[in-house]
């Protein structure tokens, strides 16, 4: 029983009162620029929306993006649920071609005639050129008017939301790869400049901590295990580059013991070529010399052959045959002691020239 006299009356009870789901397209991103979040019953809405823009409806859509996420937060969030669907869709990618659209006419880019400025740029580069730091470097390039009505370069958080959306675009369209990409976000958008150390790292690992007990448990697991896996690769591939560096120094040393060897060599030949040259000029020399007695020998051979020639028929002819017809005529007559005395003069006279010969 309540008790008339009590002027504390009980108090009602609290209850969280949900918003209802957006009901379209449209709804969903009027909501998420309007309150500058995307609840999770818009989340959960988001796959049966059956879209269908009209021209007005996406340009009111860019006009309130323009206007309501000047930090292009939202826009970022868009493009991070987009990610989160996984799966290509319709819808998805309706949303990823509306943040691309929010994008190209964000900034000076509202001055380049298109509502596809990431497409723009990749198709603008070559196949083979680092396309997010191209992607970074038109966005570098990019300017807001200032106060006095003045360009001025996009002010880093600005600047660091744009890179991230890019990134995300390239991730989406499997244009860049997700090591890739961290690696160059931790760089750019990522930089922690300028931070204290100690600070900047307790603040990490609370962050790392909490999230043990976080909804994004397993992606920031993935993340981990990503770069884990990027460590040991890099751990791997610096291993195989040490090796390779180790056994080119190796090749190098022996490429240099080679070519030591080689001079040795070369300096042995053209001692030998030297050498050779020499004893060939000696040999010509020689040869010469030879040539020219073979010619003299042949001279006085020539002359030694016709005095012998004239010798022997003078010792035939003249010596021997008067010797013999003496003997025949002799031995006619029967005077013996005649004969004999002839044929031992004959055979003194053949000794005598033969051994004349013999000289």
């Amino acid at each position: 029983m309540v008790d008339k006299n009590d002027n504390n009356p009980p108090k009602a009870s609290k209850q969280k009162v949900r918003s209802a789901a957006a009901s379209s397209f449209v709804d969903f991103i009027r909501s998420a620029y309007e309150t500058g979040r995307i609840p999770h019953e818009n989340k959960a809405a988001f796959a049966k929306f059956d879209i269908n823009l009209t021209d007005k409806e996406l340009s009111e859509i860019v006009a309130v993006a323009t206007e309501k996420d000047t930090e292009l937060r939202i826009t970022l969030s868009l493009a991070e649920f987009v990610l989160e669907g996984g799966e290509y869709s319709r819808n998805h990618e309706i949303l990823f071609g509306l943040v691309e659209n929010v994008v190209s006419n964000y900034a000076s880019l509202a001055n380049v005639k298109t509502n596809t400025i990431f497409q723009s740029w990749l198709d603008g580069g070559r196949s083979d050129y680092d396309k997010f730091g191209f992607f970074v470097g038109q966005i570098d390039a990019l300017t807001v008017p200032s106060e006095n009505g003045e360009n001025r370069p996009l002010p880093d958080s600005k600047k660091n939301n744009l890179i991230c959306i890019a990134a995300i675009w390239l991730y989406r369209k499997r244009q860049a790869g997700f090591s890739d990409l961290i690696r160059y976000l931790s760089r750019t958008a990522f930089t922690i400049k300028g931070e204290a150390g100690a600070h900047i790292e307790s603040s990490a690992f609370g962050f790392a901590a909490t999230m043990i007990t976080s909804t994004k448990k397993a992606k920031f697991a993935y993340f981990l295990s990503q770069i884990s896996n990027d460590e040991n690769r890099l751990k791997q591939k610096l291993a195989n580059t040490e090796s390779e560096l180790l056994l080119a120094k190796k090749l190098i040393a022996d490429a240099k013991s080679s070519e030591e060897q080689l001079k040795e060599a070369l300096n042995q030949g053209e001692t030998l070529i030297t050498e050779a040259k020499l004893k060939i000029t000696e040999l010509m020399n020689e040869l010469e010399k030879s040539r020219q007695y073979a010619q003299h020998t042949k001279i006085h051979l020539n002359d030694s052959k016709d005095d012998l020639r004239v010798k022997v028929l003078r010792t035939l002819d003249e010596d021997l045959r008067s010797l013999l017809l003496k003997a025949e005529k002799a031995n006619s007559r029967s005077r013996a002691e005649i004969v004999d005395y002839l044929l031992k003069d004959c055979l003194e006279t053949i000794d005598r020239e033969v051994s004349w010969l013999k000289q």
